[in-house]
């Protein structure tokens, strides 16, 4: 579950043949499960992948986790529309990693959605900066 995220990360010429591992691991254990393919476009929750990744303790141990997190989650935003955007791009991560559960996707959506996030703040940190400067 944690693993596959280095692996999407790493340069494909470190691998045998300069090909990634595919399909992750997680893949084939659902497919085997439903008794289908990959066209299928079947998905297990959250839960069902801290299943496939951790056993019956991964349901426990996950589930606790992401309630932790939602609980610190709840009203640690400033009150401006960069946070509420961000507020937004985090519930939809949340939403796709609860209803899907393949974690190195989730982590894939939620750097690329929050990046763009990231840069405005700074850039509007360095207009305010500069304006101040100017005075």
């Amino acid at each position: 579950m944690f693993g596959y995220i280095f692996i999407k990360m790493a340069p494909s010429f470190i691998f045998k043949n300069e090909t990634k591992p595919y399909p992750p691991p997680q893949f084939p254990i659902i497919d085997d499960a439903i008794n289908g393919t990959r066209d299928n476009g079947e998905a297990v929750t959250s839960l069902g992948g801290s299943f496939i990744a951790f056993y019956y303790p991964g349901i426990y141990i996950m589930a606790f986790l992401l309630g932790y997190v939602i609980a610190n989650l709840q009203n640690r935003f400033e009150h401006n529309y960069l946070s509420m955007i961000r507020g937004i791009i985090i519930n939809l991560a949340l939403f796709q990693w609860i209803s899907r559960g393949y974690f190195p996707q989730e982590v894939d959506h939620l750097a690329y959605m929050l990046f763009p996030i990231f840069l405005l703040k700074i850039f509007i940190k360095k207009k305010k900066i500069a304006s101040i400067n100017h005075v």
